[in-house]
């Protein structure tokens, strides 16, 4: 099965989303960069051999516009917007044949950012078009030569458990057996995701 690379967050606004993070899990978010085809920025969280977390927001100084831009400015609270697994390029082909069996159709992106020492990270995403599974559609990611984000962040917390919920929790079984996901499906009327870790404040139920 495939690894969870990390956990993307999202909000309007992103100075509120990690002033709340800070409250509540007593989290440092750290500067992340620019993704300036999507007209969105980011700050991240590193939890050492966990999946790191993905604080993002649209950029107010862009004008750039995208699916997932409008996604974020959508939303009436913060909330887990969606989980990255890792994957390579060479396997995206089956990845997007899997999404097309259930009728989802998925796009290759390659995509780029300054990081705050002025590297430039190059990486390729499969993003799946808006469906009804929503937060249980993942992204996959190749990061190609680019360093991975968590090897520069501070390890602040560790992921004690991840689950999903959905009306046919089969159905998403079925789809993940086929992307390589590994996450417990048990069955609720709306679909959920919901991880909890261990941070400076205890264990902690998010979002």
């Amino acid at each position: 099965m495939r690894k969870i690379d990390h956990f993307m967050f999202g909000a309007k606004k992103l100075p509120p989303l990690a002033e709340a993070f800070a409250l509540k899990a007593g989290l440092s978010a750290e500067t992340g960069g620019k993704h300036r085809s999507f007209g969105t920025y980011n700050q991240l969280i590193g939890g050492g051999s966990s999946p790191y977390v993905e604080l993002i927001a649209p950029d107010e100084q862009s004008d750039a516009s995208s699916v997932l831009r409008s996604e974020l400015e959508a939303l009436h609270q913060p909330t887990l917007h969606r989980f990255i697994v890792r994957a390579t390029l060479s396997d995206f082909d089956a990845l997007t044949a899997a999404y097309a069996a259930v009728g989802i159709e998925a796009d290759v992106v390659a995509l780029s950012r300054e990081s705050q020492t002025g590297e430039m990270l190059h990486w390729h995403l499969l993003i799946p078009r808006p469906n009804a599974l929503g937060v249980l559609a993942p992204y996959f990611i190749d990061w190609g030569d680019a360093q991975h984000p968590s090897e520069r962040l501070t390890d602040q917390f560790s992921l004690l458990s991840c689950e999903a919920a959905h009306p046919e929790p089969n159905v998403v079984q079925q789809l993940w057996n086929a992307l390589g996901v590994s996450i417990p499906v048990i069955y609720a009327e709306q679909p959920e995701l919901k991880i909890k870790i261990q941070s400076p404040q205890g264990a902690i139920q998010l979002p």
